[in-house]
Formats: C-alpha cells, sequence, structure tokens
C-alpha cells in the first residue's frame, strides 16, 4: 500500500529540488548572483515548515527574467508544481522587485503576487522553444483553474492572450492543440465558476425576503400559535416554524428536518450571492473580460502577419465563441452585459466572417449564427433578420458563391429548424410583422428551387455536389414540417414559455393566447393583402388603392392615407409610382403632395435630399412634369430647412441644376462635361438675386460628381451587365462587400425595440401552413415526379405526410385537399398508365397511413383515400384471378403483382373496419365520400361492388353508435343503397338486397325505444326499392326480406312495421303470385301476432288486405276478407278508429265487380257488425260512413240487376238485421235508414224500389214492436212521403198540342212503383199499428184512390195520353186500376180499424153502384170491370161482412142489387154475406127476451 507524502516533505522537496535545478542550470558567470541565491535558500528551505512558498517567487522570477531556455524550462515546470500541490497561491502582497514602473493595476483589486506569477510566466511566450512554450501552457492552465489561486481582471486576460499567442504563432502541432484545448478548459472553467457564483434572475425573484415589519408579524404569529406547535428542543425551525431539535452545522440555526436545512442553506448562499451583486462579482466580471476580448479577437485583422496568423487567430477566437455561446448557462443568458457584447462586437464580426471565403471561418460564423438564433433569438430579433435577409438569402441566391457556401448556408437552415418552436417563432416574427419582410417564405422559398434545381449554382459545381446540395435543401424543408408535425403531436393547445415559473400561473389566458394568435393571423393577412395591392398598383395604381380601399386597409377617398401606403410599402415598382405622381390629375396630385410632406428633409443637405426625393420613385422623362415635381420638392425642402436660403425658389433653381448636373456629368453620350465655373454660373444671383457661396457650390459639385443618383434597382442591373465574363470569384466578393456594407449599416441602426414574440400556442402553426403550403407543394411534388433516387422521392413523401398531418389537425380543409389530391395522384392508382413502381407503392403505403392515424382529421378528403382503395382492390381482383367482366391489360396484370406483394387486402380491410373509430362528423364524411366512389364503381362501364361491401362493412361496425349518430350515417347510406337495389344488374340488385337484409336483422334484434324511428329509417331502402324498381324478380327479393323480418324478429320491431307494411302494401298491387302469397302470408302473420304493434298502420294494414281482396287471386281475396274482419273485432276497443278503417275496406269489397268476394264481403261486413261488441257511437259511425256509403248517389241507371240482387239487398237486409238486433242502441238512425230506402225508391228503379221495398217492410214489420210513437210517425211519414213522389200526378197535366208535357217513361215507373209501395204497406198493415198512425194514413190513400179512381174514370184524358204516346205499347189504355183497387183496399182496412165505419158505408155504396151498373158505366172496357168486380169480391164484400146487421142497414140495397151481376166471385161472396147476416140476424133474435 502506497502512503501519501507528508505536506512539508513535499514543501521542502519540491523547493530544494527546484532551486537546486536552478543553480545547477545557472552556469555563466553573468547568473553567479541568481546561483547563489538559490543555493542559499536551499539551506533555509531545510528548515521552513510554513508551506507557503509565496516568498520565495521572487527568486523564480529572477529565473524567468534570465530568459535562459533550459532555466525557464525548470522554473515553469517547479511553479506549475508548487501551484498544482497548493504551496504557490499569489495570495498575498507582490514582493518582486521590477526594473521598470508596473502598469496602472485594476481598481477593482491591489496588486497581489498571483499577478506577478502571470505576468512572469507569460512574458516566457516570447521564448520560441517549443518545451518552454508547452510549460507556459500548463503552468497558465494550472494556475487558471487552481482553487487556490484567485486570477481575475486584467491578469486573467493576459494568461489567456499568452495561450492564444502561442497557438497562433507556433509552429509546433502540439503546441497549437495544446494551447487551444487549455484555451477551451479556461474558458470553460471560467464561465462555469461564473455560473456557480453569480445568483441568476429567476433566483432573485424567489429568494425568501422579508421586512422588519414582516419579522414582527412572525414573531407575534409565533406567540399565537405556541398552542399549536409545540417548541422543540432549540425553538422553532426558521423556515417552516415547526418544533426544531437540530441546528445547522455552519450557521447553528434551528432546523427541523434535513431537507429544511438544505432549504434554509440554499437560501442563504443564494442571497449572499445577490448581495454581491454584479459589479462586485469577480467572477461575472471575468467573464465579460474574456467574452468580450475573444468577440474583439474574432473580428480583428492581422494586416502585418502572415494571413495563416489571421487565419488562426479567426479560426480559434470563432470556436471558443461557439464553444461558449452553445451551450450557455442561466446567468450567461440573463445578464444583459453579455447581450451587449453581443449584439454589438459579436454581431459585427459574424457579419464579417459570414462573407468569409474560408469555408471554416464561414463554416464556424454559421456554426455561432446557428447558436445565437437557439439562444438568444429572443434579444436578436432584428440582427436573426438582417442576417438571413441580407447575408443567407443572398448568398444562396447568388449565381457567384460556390457550392460549399451554399451547403453550409442550407445546413444552417437545416440546424435551425431542428428546433420546432424557433422555426414557428421565425415565421412569427418576420412573415407575420408588417413592419418585416417575409425572411422565412424566402427561406422556403429559394429551398425550394435549390431542392428541384431552378436555382443558377456556380458552373465549376460538380454533379455529386449539386444532388447534395439539392438533397440537403429537401431534407431543410422536410425537416422544417416533419419536426413540426411531431411538436404538435406532443403538444397541448396550450405552451407556456421557457421563462415562465412552473409554479406560477402563466401570465397568458387562453383568452389571451387567441387574442394573440388572432393578431399574427391579422398582420399575415395584412401583408398578403398589400402583397396584392403593391402587384395590383404595379399593373394599374388605380387598382391596387380600390383593393385596398374594398380590404377596409384604407380609405382611397383620404389622400394621406394613400401616401403612407406608396411610401411605407415595399415592392412598389418606381417607374410606375413616378408615372402615377407625374399626372396633373386628382387624386393623384394630392397624393403626391401628401408623399412629399412625409419626407422629412430637416438638417439634411440639399444633394441628400434630392438623391433621397429621387429613390423613392424614377423621375419621369416628360419636362413639365419634372418641373412640377421639382417645385413640390423646393416647396417641402425650403419648410424644413427656411434658414439655409432666401426662398423656395432658389431651392427650385438649384434642385433643377442639379439634376441638369447629374445628367451632364454621368450621361455617357455627352461627351463634354460640364466643369465647375459653369455650374456656378448656372447659379449666380438665384439666392433671391445674391450669389450662394462658391465653395458651397464646389461641395455640391464634388459630390454629383462623386456620387451619381441612381435606384438601387438600377445600380444592380447595371453591375449585372458589367459583371458578365468577369470570374464568378470576383463577382462573389464584390457581392459579399455590397452584403457586408448594408449589414453593417443595418445592424449600426438598430434599435432594439421590436418585440420578439415566442410562440406561446401551437395554432400559430395553423397560420404557417396556410401561408407556405404553396411552395412546400410545389417543391415535394416536383421531386416526387420527377427523382428516380429513392432518396429524394422518400424525402418528399415525408414531407407530403407531415403537411397532411398539420393540415389534418388544423382542419384546413383547402390545403388538406390540395396534398391528398397530389399525394393521390402520384399513386398511379388513378389513370394507371404505366406499370406500378416502388414509387407508386410507397405513396400508397403513405396514403394508408394517413388514413389509419389521421382518420378523424380527414373530412371530405377521404374521397382521395377511398378511391385509391378502390383501385387497390380492382388490382388485388385481378392478381386473385377472379372473374372480372373489364379488360385487363398486361400492365394491369404486372401491377398488381407488385401491389399484391406490397399491400394486402386485410391492411384495406383495416381502413373499413376501424371507422367505428371515427368521430361523429368524420364518420358522415367518411360514408359520403365511399359512396361518391361505389357510384362510380356501379354505374361504370364494368360495375364492381367493392365499395358497396365497404360501405356493408362499415354500416356493421358503426351500428352500435349512438343512435343519433347512426341515423345520420344511415341517412346517407340508405339512398344509395336504395339506388344499388335498383340497379339494372340483377347480381348488383341482388346483392345490395341481400346486404340490406344482413344488416336489418342485426339491427333489428337491438332494442328501440318508444316514440323513435331509427328501424323505420333503416328500412327505407326496401320501401323505395319496391316503389321504384321495375324488376320483377328484385321485389320478389324485397317481399322475401319483409317476410323474413316478420316471421324472425317481428317481436323486436317497433318503428320498422312502417317500411314492413309500406312494401306489403305495394307488394300487394303486384301481379305475380309468388310476391302477392310471401306478402299475404307476411300480413297476415302481422295482424295474427303483432296487431298490438301495428295499430297506428291500420290503415295501411287495410289497405294492404283490401289490395289483395281486390287482386286477380280470389283465394288470397277471401283470406284477407277473413283477416280484416277479425282484426276489426279485435279493434274494437282499441283507441282510435282503426275498425273503422277496416270496415270501410270490407265496405269497399261490397262494390267489388267480382260477384264471389263482393258477397263474401257484403256478409262479413254485417256479420262483423252483428257479432262485435260495437257501442252506439262506433255503430252510428259504421253506419254513416260505410253503410251509407254503398249506396252514395243512388242513380236510376247505376245499378244492374245483379247488383240489385244481390249486394244490394244483402246490404239493406244485414243493416236493417243490425239495426234490429241493436235496435236498444241504433233506434235513433231509423230515420235516416228510412230516408236512404227512399232515396233508393226515389231513383225510380223498379228492381231497386222493389228490394228496397221488401227491406223496408220486413224492417217494420220485424221490428213494430220495439217502435215508439216516434217511430210510428217516421214509419207513417216515410209512407206518406213514397205515396206523394211516386204518385204520377203528370197524367193530370193537359197536354201541349197533343203532346206529353212530361218523359213517359218515369211517369210509368212510379206508376209501377207505387203500386209495390201499396202492396207493402197493406202488408205492413197486416200488423199492429197505432191508431193515430192509421188515422194518418186515411187521408194519403183516399187521396191515391180519388185521384186512381177520377183518372181511371176519365176515359179522354186517357184516351188522349195514349193517343199522344203514353204506354202507347200496351193494347189498352193507360190506367191506374191496380193502384186504384189496392188504395181501396187499404182505405178500408185503415177505416175499418179505426171504427170510423160512416166512410166504408160511402165507399161501399158508391162501389156496389158502379159494379151494379158496370155494363153502362164501363162498356166494353173490360180490364175496368174486372179490376172493380175484383175490389167488391175480394174487399169490400168481406168487409162488410164484418158488420153484416149495420152493412144491411146501411147498403143494403146496393147489395140487393149485386144479385144480377153475372161475377161469380161476386156472387160467391155475396152469397156468404147473405148467410152470415142471416145468421146474425137469427142469433140476434134467439137473444132478444
Amino acid at each position: 500500500m502506497e502512503y501519501l507524502k507528508d505536506p512539508s516533505s513535499s514543501y521542502i522537496e519540491l523547493l530544494s529540488s527546484a532551486f537546486d535545478k536552478i543553480s545547477k542550470t545557472l552556469t555563466n558567470k553573468k547568473n553567479k548572483d541568481l546561483r547563489d541565491i538559490c543555493l542559499s535558500t536551499i539551506e533555509s528551505i531545510k528548515k521552513d515548515l510554513s508551506l507557503d512558498a509565496n516568498k520565495y517567487f521572487p527568486i523564480f522570477k529572477l529565473s524567468l527574467d534570465s530568459k535562459i531556455t533550459k532555466v525557464l524550462e525548470v522554473t515553469l515546470y517547479h511553479i506549475q508544481k508548487l501551484i498544482s500541490h497548493g504551496f504557490l497561491n499569489g495570495n498575498c502582497e507582490d514582493t518582486c522587485s521590477y526594473s521598470e514602473p508596473l502598469q496602472t493595476q485594476s481598481s477593482r483589486h491591489s496588486r497581489k503576487m498571483i499577478d506577478a506569477i502571470i505576468e512572469s510566466v507569460c512574458k516566457c511566450v516570447q521564448e520560441t522553444d517549443d518545451n518552454v512554450q508547452l510549460q507556459v501552457i500548463k503552468t497558465l492552465l494550472t494556475t487558471i483553474t487552481s482553487f487556490n489561486c484567485e486570477v481575475h481582471d486584467r491578469t486573467l486576460l493576459e494568461a489567456f492572450r499568452a495561450c492564444y499567442h502561442i497557438h497562433i504563432t507556433s509552429k509546433n502541432l502540439v503546441n497549437q492543440t495544446t494551447a487551444k484545448a487549455t484555451l477551451t478548459q479556461m474558458m470553460h472553467y471560467i464561465f462555469q465558476r461564473m455560473e456557480n457564483n453569480t445568483i441568476t434572475l429567476s433566483e432573485i425573484k424567489t429568494l425568501p425576503y422579508k421586512s422588519p415589519d414582516d419579522e414582527v408579524k412572525d414573531e407575534l404569529i409565533d406567540i399565537a400559535n405556541n398552542e399549536i406547535f409545540t417548541l422543540g428542543k432549540y425553538g422553532s425551525c426558521v423556515l417552516c416554524k415547526k418544533s426544531a431539535d437540530f441546528r445547522c452545522k455552519d450557521i447553528n440555526d434551528p432546523i427541523c428536518s434535513e431537507s429544511c436545512e438544505k432549504a434554509h442553506m440554499k437560501s442563504i448562499e443564494a442571497a449572499g450571492k445577490c448581495l454581491i451583486g454584479d459589479e462586485g462579482n469577480d467572477y461575472l466580471q471575468d467573464a465579460l473580460v474574456i467574452f468580450r476580448s475573444i468577440s474583439k479577437l474574432s473580428l480583428k485583422e492581422f494586416p502585418t502577419l502572415m494571413p495563416s496568423v489571421t487565419f488562426k487567430s479567426k479560426v480559434l477566437s470563432l470556436e471558443l465563441i461557439l464553444g461558449i455561446i452553445d451551450n450557455p448557462g442561466p446567468v450567461f443568458l440573463s445578464r444583459k452585459s453579455f447581450m451587449d457584447i453581443i449584439q454589438g462586437t459579436l454581431c459585427e464580426s459574424l457579419l464579417s466572417n459570414s462573407v468569409s471565403t474560408e469555408k471554416t471561418i464561414f463554416a464556424l460564423s454559421l456554426s455561432i449564427f446557428v447558436a445565437l438564433v437557439n439562444n438568444f433569438k429572443d434579444s436578436l430579433k432584428t440582427e436573426i433578420g438582417i442576417f438571413l435577409e441580407h447575408i443567407f438569402i443572398k448568398i444562396l441566391e447568388s449565381e457567384n458563391s460556390n457550392y460549399h457556401q451554399k451547403l453550409l448556408v442550407v445546413e444552417v437552415f437545416f440546424n435551425i429548424t431542428q428546433n420546432p418552436r424557433t422555426t414557428l417563432e421565425l415565421f412569427l416574427n418576420y412573415d407575420c410583422d408588417v413592419e418585416e419582410k417575409d425572411i422565412f417564405a424566402r427561406i422556403i422559398n429559394i429551398l425550394g428551387k435549390i431542392a428541384v434545381g431552378k436555382n443558377k449554382s456556380e458552373s465549376s459545381t460538380q454533379p455529386q455536389q449539386e444532388i447534395i446540395l439539392k438533397q440537403t435543401s429537401l431534407e431543410t424543408l422536410v425537416s422544417i414540417v416533419t419536426t413540426q408535425a411531431a411538436w404538435l403531436d406532443k403538444q397541448n393547445n396550450y405552451i407556456k414559455t421557457d421563462h415562465c415559473n412552473d409554479e406560477q400561473e402563466d401570465s397568458t389566458s387562453d383568452f389571451g393566447s387567441e387574442n394573440v394568435l388572432m393578431e399574427f393571423e391579422k398582420n399575415k393577412h395584412l401583408k398578403t393583402n398589400l402583397s396584392k395591392a403593391v402587384a395590383k398598383f404595379n399593373i394599374k395604381p388605380i387598382l391596387g388603392i380600390k383593393f385596398l380601399h374594398e380590404a377596409g386597409y384604407l380609405n382611397s377617398s383620404n389622400p394621406g392615407e394613400v401616401a403612407v401606403f406608396l411610401k411605407m410599402t415595399p415592392g412598389i415598382d418606381k417607374t410606375v409610382l413616378g408615372e402615377f405622381f407625374g399626372s396633373r390629375k386628382e387624386p393623384n396630385l394630392s397624393i403626391f403632395h401628401e408623399f412629399v410632406q412625409l419626407l422629412d428633409f430637416k438638417g439634411v443637405g440639399i444633394v441628400e435630399a434630392i438623391r433621397m426625393f429621387l429613390s423613392s420613385f424614377r423621375l419621369p422623362g416628360e419636362g413639365q412634369v419634372v418641373d412640377r415635381i421639382m417645385q413640390k420638392f423646393a416647396a417641402q425642402y425650403y419648410k424644413d430647412n427656411p434658414s439655409l436660403f432666401e426662398e423656395a425658389d432658389t431651392v427650385y433653381v438649384l434642385s433643377f441644376a442639379i439634376i441638369m448636373l447629374q445628367t451632364d456629368l454621368h450621361n455617357v453620350s455627352i461627351q463634354k462635361k460640364m466643369p465647375l465655373a459653369q455650374f456656378q454660373i448656372m447659379n449666380a444671383g438665384i439666392n433671391k438675386g445674391k450669389d450662394l457661396d462658391p465653395e458651397y457650390l464646389e461641395s455640391i459639385y464634388e459630390t454629383v460628381k462623386n456620387n451619381k443618383f441612381t435606384l438601387e434597382e438600377d445600380e444592380e442591373a447595371r453591375e449585372k451587365i458589367e459583371s458578365s465574363g468577369k470570374k464568378k470569384h470576383e463577382l462573389y466578393i464584390k457581392e459579399t462587400e455590397k452584403m457586408l456594407q448594408k449589414g453593417q449599416k443595418l445592424i449600426k441602426e438598430v434599435k432594439h425595440t421590436s418585440i420578439y414574440h415566442q410562440a406561446l400556442h401551437i395554432d400559430y402553426l395553423k397560420t404557417m401552413l396556410e401561408a407556405l403550403w404553396h411552395p412546400l407543394l410545389a417543391t415535394f411534388s416536383i421531386i416526387l415526379e420527377e427523382a428516380t433516387e429513392s432518396k429524394f422521392w422518400k424525402l418528399s413523401l415525408q414531407g407530403f405526410l407531415s403537411c397532411i398531418k398539420i393540415a389534418c389537425r388544423f382542419s384546413m380543409t383547402l390545403e388538406l385537399e390540395i396534398f391528398l389530391s397530389s399525394l393521390a395522384k402520384f399513386t398511379s392508382l388513378i389513370y394507371l398508365q404505366d406499370h406500378i413502381s416502388e414509387k407508386n407503392i410507397e405513396c400508397m403505403k403513405v396514403l394508408l397511413e394517413i388514413a389509419k392515424f389521421e382518420a378523424n382529421y380527414l373530412k371530405g378528403s377521404w374521397l382521395h383515400i377511398l378511391k385509391c382503395l378502390s383501385k387497390l382492390d380492382h388490382l388485388h381482383l385481378i392478381n386473385s384471378g377472379a372473374q372480372y367482366d373489364g379488360p385487363v391489360t398486361e400492365n394491369d396484370i404486372i401491377s398488381s403483382e407488385s401491389i399484391s406483394i406490397q399491400i394486402t387486402p386485410d391492411e384495406i380491410d383495416y381502413i373499413f373496419n376501424m371507422s367505428s373509430r371515427l368521430d361523429d362528423d368524420t364518420i358522415i364524411e367518411f360514408v359520403t365520400r365511399l359512396i361518391e366512389i361505389s357510384r362510380e364503381e356501379l354505374w361504370g362501364q364494368h360495375p364492381r361492388t367493392f365499395c358497396l361491401q365497404a360501405l356493408v362493412n362499415v354500416a356493421d361496425v358503426n351500428m352500435n353508435r349512438m343512435r343519433y349518430v347512426w341515423s345520420r350515417v344511415w341517412k346517407t347510406l340508405r339512398d344509395h343503397f336504395s339506388q344499388a337495389g335498383m340497379h339494372k344488374s340483377q347480381f348488383i340488385a341482388s346483392f345490395a338486397i341481400d346486404s340490406l337484409k344482413q344488416l336489418a336483422i342485426k339491427f333489428l334484434q337491438k332494442e328501440e325505444l318508444e316514440n323513435f324511428h331509427f328501424q323505420k329509417g333503416f328500412l327505407q331502402p326496401f320501401e323505395v326499392i319496391m316503389k321504384n324498381s321495375k324488376n320483377l324478380s328484385v321485389k320478389e327479393l324485397v317481399v322475401a326480406c319483409m317476410s323474413t323480418f316478420v316471421f324472425t324478429v317481428g317481436h323486436n320491431i317497433k318503428s320498422g312495421w312502417g317500411t314492413i307494411i309500406e312494401v306489403l302494401l305495394i307488394s300487394s298491387k303486384e301481379t305475380s303470385t309468388c310476391i302477392i302469397e310471401q306478402a299475404f302470408n307476411a300480413i297476415k302473420r302481422i295482424c295474427e301476432k303483432h296487431l298490438d304493434s301495428v295499430l297506428e298502420y291500420s290503415n295501411s294494414i287495410c289497405s294492404c288486405l283490401l289490395n289483395f281482396v281486390e287482386g286477380n287471386f280470389e283465394q288470397i281475396s277471401i283470406k284477407s276478407l277473413d283477416v280484416m274482419a277479425k282484426v276489426c273485432v279485435d279493434f274494437i276497443k282499441v283507441p282510435g278508429d282503426y275498425w273503422k278503417i277496416l270496415l270501410l275496406g270490407i265496405g269497399k269489397v261490397i262494390k267489388d265487380p267480382r260477384a264471389y268476394v263482393r258477397n263474401a264481403g257484403t256478409t262479413l261486413l254485417f256479420s262483423t257488425l252483428s257479432l262485435g261488441n260495437f257501442e252506439e257511437d262506433q255503430l252510428r259511425t259504421a253506419y254513416s260512413e260505410i253503410f251509407l256509403g254503398i249506396f252514395e248517389g243512388f242513380k236510376a241507371d247505376s245499378y244492374e240487376k245483379e247488383w240489385i240482387n244481390g249486394t244490394c239487398t244483402q246490404s239493406l237486409i244485414g243493416m236493417s238485421n243490425v239495426i234490429g238486433q241493436k235496435f236498444n242502441i241504433l233506434h235513433p238512425i231509423i230515420p235516416n235508414f228510412f230516408n236512404l230506402l227512399l232515396s233508393g225508391i226515389f231513383t225510380l228503379n223498379e228492381s231497386l224500389a222493389k228490394t228496397i221495398l221488401h227491406v223496408f217492410k220486413q224492417f217494420v214489420i220485424t221490428n213494430n214492436k220495439n217502435f215508439t210513437d216516434f217511430l210510428w210517425e217516421e214509419t207513417v211519414n216515410s209512407c206518406r212521403k213514397l205515396i206523394e213522389t211516386c204518385m204520377p200526378r203528370e197524367l193530370f197535366l193537359e197536354l201541349k198540342n197533343g203532346k206529353l208535357p212530361f218523359e213517359p217513361r218515369p211517369v210509368s215507373d212510379k206508376i209501377i212503383i207505387l203500386n209495390y209501395i201499396l202492396l207493402a204497406i197493406k202488408e205492413i198493415l197486416l200488423i199492429d199499428i197505432p191508431e193515430t198512425s192509421m188515422l194518418s194514413l186515411i187521408p194519403t190513400f183516399e187521396e191515391v184512390y180519388k185521384l186512381t179512381r177520377n183518372f181511371d174514370g176519365n176515359l179522354d184524358t186517357r184516351k188522349a195520353l195514349w193517343t199522344a204516346g203514353f204506354m202507347a205499347g200496351n193494347k189498352t189504355l193507360p190506367g191506374l186500376f191496380r193502384i186504384e183497387k189496392e188504395s181501396l183496399i187499404i182505405v178500408l182496412e185503415l177505416i175499418y180499424r179505426t171504427e170510423d165505419q160512416k166512410k166504408i158505408y160511402d165507399i161501399a155504396k158508391e162501389l156496389l153502384v158502379d159494379v151494379a151498373n158496370k155494363e153502362k158505366l164501363f162498356s166494353g172496357r173490360k180490364e175496368e170491370i174486372t179490376s172493380i168486380e175484383s175490389v167488391v169480391s175480394k174487399n169490400l164484400i168481406p168487409f162488410l161482412g164484418k158488420n153484416v146487421l149495420e152493412a144491411m142497414k146501411n147498403v143494403g140495397d146496393e147489395l140487393y142489387d149485386l144479385v144480377t151481376v153475372q161475377d161469380i166471385s161476386i156472387r160467391e161472396e155475396l152469397k156468404k154475406f147473405i148467410k152470415l147476416s142471416l145468421s146474425r140476424i137469427f142469433d140476434n133474435h134467439v137473444r132478444l127476451p
């Protein structure tokens, strides 16, 4: 084990060895004194135990002053060792003696021994010996980095310069390298020491400062809280006030824990640093001195030395600067003093070195610039803009800069844009600042030009170099967008700045960020509009002004605002502006005057004022215009400088003379130039009669002669022409000189008032892409189209992908659409003109990646991706060998093979399966675009079903979405499925319907909430197809689907019933047996199993069943009627009028032309009414709306006999039976029923009237026991109406010129019907009728009897009618004998039953007389005789026989006269009457007492 030496022994050993070797080296007699001192010192050292070698340094200084190489080497070695061991630190008074006075020491520090040590060591730099120089380097490094030595201020700088000197002057490579490494290490140590011993601004803000008042308050709080906090062993903790059982080791303050101790010590340390301050901080001042020094060194030239020394100096200084600013500490970043150096000396140095032709210097300058941008951009906005615009962009645009320079500049842009935030801030601070140029846009444009090979380069550039330059430019562009896209992925919407305290709430709210963002967008929009306005102005000035006025940026009627625009806006063509100002018209003149007033000529010489004035626009060539313009200039100049000249005319004349002088001196066509004397004579006496100072005129003359008036544009054009034929290097040197001049001028004018805006919000990125997508797209597209090397087009694809990602995230519809459409074009899938290459396949993969990871942002741009997927499937189909109707080229086959290897069908299917993860709005867009492509597929020349199948998959996987969202999706899908289901191709239509069926079964298995209509919407395509398709097979398939739904998932169907029933309704009108049978079975199943669920669709169900009834299939018709009847009975108690709808449906069948169906319907209608437990209002409704509808609009000619005898009879009988069965309920409608019957009779249709009278008669006879007085009255009234209406009163009208005044047929029908009426009434009278009713009938029938008797007895009238044509077909004259007879019988019956016998005997007497005298009265009219004999025999005599005694008493004589009548029937009846009368007489006689 090795033990450490005792410090005393090491101390003695080092010093003894040092002086011993020095003495042995000093062999010259000149150095005898020094040698003796060394030897004597050796003896004293042995007794020295102080370990302080500072007192021996004067001897070492003498050794160093000897200038002997060996002595120097030995001395420096031992000094370095003593310092490293800590024995020599220089921390004492300088005791050395000096032959010359010392330089003035720093006011901050008194001179110490360390200063002497450093000075003595640095003087050895002049020694050219390599070993000595190397030892100097080591000694200085050890001294500077030693913790025991305090080297500051000028001494430190001297040490630094010594190493610097060795590096740039030494020829020894080892020394050069060591010196450089030493400087680097020194720099690191100095700046790290500063960082460790200087408080940062952020630390100052967090110091726990307390005022005296606060301390008093804390004591009071402690007293108040004594009960809460129990005091510890040492009281309360100084930090958290809890009980303290410990003390700080160093400062003895009470603390409670180790964490509190660390925090407390940190606060004390920070407070100590703060108290020192920057001025008293030696470490900070040292760093400032060194940084300022190397910055100046980087700028310094060494004209007296070799160029290599200047080169080395610049390279080293730039490398040291780069080492400092590439990774600065927080103190460096927070001190304005460092920033002042950067903004001043360093920027000036960089400006100079950035145009250097030396590649190393140029590269280092660019690296430093990158570091400045990355770390100090907040304070260097203007400087950075100057470098970018006037140096780097100029180098790239220059045709004379070489390949290496351009490549390095491009790499600068690449390095800067590696930080996405920096990239975005460049755009915000320059392109979105109205007062700045669009620097970032220019960078993008020039990089794009280089990348595509459109930028002119030096002719000596090799092809491989061109490729590298293009690639680097492209990589930079791609890096810009890829880093932004990656940053976007990682960031939230709000970004905190680096200078914000993490624990402090950010001062910028979301609202504030939005306002800033809006401000940037507003500024960018303004700049864009200004550019447009300038372009328009350069074409036609009035257009530019009008554009800005309409955009709201200026008031075109305000000349001042227009003038400001013309003065402040760059890019305006100065020739156009000069012509605009030269016009005398308004508003040009007013605008020009305002423009001139904006120029400030105060304190400016007249030549410079004219130069300033004429640099704003090109002076027109017309003399009058020039005169007018110069007059305005003279007026403004005199106004700003009234003391220089007597009057404005003096300025005008002199200005004009200066213009003439300029033309004379600098026009190459003028050989003889104007001399000074002539110029002076020209201006004699112009100052209000006085001469101007000759020296003044001479100075003007010389100024114009040496510096002509010219526009910058003209000068550049002239130089370009003159440069033709010169070497590129020479031209570049000239260009860089101009760059440097302009840059230096701008740097000096920097005022640092411009605010550097940080990228606080990620949404700024949207503004950037909106402004720059055009050049990016152009570059990526050109390279993707033209590049053959994969490294180029792969980079371009990355650019496309990143731009699309950004556009997606910010919903930039236009940009996204264009980028995606361009990328889709490069897949070559759209047209397939050439076989698919690797590039095309990679484009497809990128599209698939976008579809996978940016799906929710694509919106309407899904169209391009889905088109490509369709084409991919087409190629997969070809490769699979499946049958395909379309043409397949060899190119298609080759392409399909390539794609099938790279992209599998599963990858395509994945896109559709993942659609379930799309958000609600995107899924709508996705489906919409997929439908568009599906339409193209289905209705193309060669139909395909890929997208249709995809839609099925999409519908399937999205079916579990919220119902509202799903309904929107399906609303988009259903129309397409409907159209597909009506496709002319049977296969496609069947495929669509079958797909719908499978989806519907799955969907219908889901429960539907009440009052929702999702099912109805889902099934709607079936209805559309059924309504519009002409294909019978398709319709059969649709009906089969409906049947399947009913029989399999009917229990789950709710709103879907509406569509199903509607489809079945449509089907019920078809003529196909298959369709009809399936549809009927389905509707039957619905009625049997799901009737309660379809109540609201009863109307459609009824219509459907009715259609089945009306169809050509009789069995289906009958079955449908049965179903309708059953359903109607079930619906009686169901709320609503569904039963009525069904009954109406059955009622319609009553008019069916098919007798079997009609009869079945009629039977079912009234059997249903009879059997059903209907309420009164329901029956009334059935009567009024159904039954009455059967007989609506009775007309005599509208009914066939078959209908009357069948349906009509059945209906009337059925209704009368229903009324009879439900008499208690329906009796109120009997009057109406009678009216209906009467209206049928009034049609004067004999068959109909006969049928109705039979019903009427049977109804009264059957239900008379239930009749009330009211009903009897109605019955009697009905009878009277019938008689009155059918009474042939027309027969009693007078003939007109022998012609009938009426139509014969209706009158004949009346006679016949009236006879039927009387017969029916006669039968009714056989029942028990209230006497009042009978009495009310007697007058009616008496009237009938009298009228008919009179008519029958009026032979002349009857002959006249017969002659006129009434009943001319009969062999006998017209007569009303039957009516007379029947009316008589009725009258007799009524009179008899009412016991009004007198009337009977009056009639009897009249009739008996007529019969007795018939031969006389009715001579030759056999039918009349027969009629009257029949009445007497069959009616009158039997009536009289009912009361023979009274009859004999009243009409005995007349009866006696009948004895001679030959009519057998009368005689027989008379015999009976006589016998009866005799019998009665006998009986009465026997009963007499």
